[in-house]
């Protein structure tokens, strides 16, 4: 998988530091064309353990103001 150069952002309409975000549209800039199963994590720990995924069958909502990060989990199928 290919690390982002740059920051994924998104417009925060009503300025309170919270949007929704559709982690899935990162996955083709991610694989280029690879082939893993990726899944996204709020900690460290969490993706290196491959446990408490991102559901990302539905929009990811912030949990830390104006900036998030999260962690993405790449494993060779």
């Amino acid at each position: 998988p290919i690390p982002p150069t740059q920051p994924y952002t998104l417009c925060d309409e009503d300025q309170d530091g919270f949007t929704s975000f559709d982690l899935t549209t990162l996955i083709p800039d991610l694989l280029q064309g690879a082939v893993y199963t990726i899944t996204f994590h709020e900690t460290l720990s969490d993706a290196q353990l491959g446990s408490s995924p991102i559901d990302t069958t539905q929009l990811y909502d912030n949990i830390n103001p104006f900036v998030q990060i999260l962690y993405v989990r790449a494993v060779d199928p």
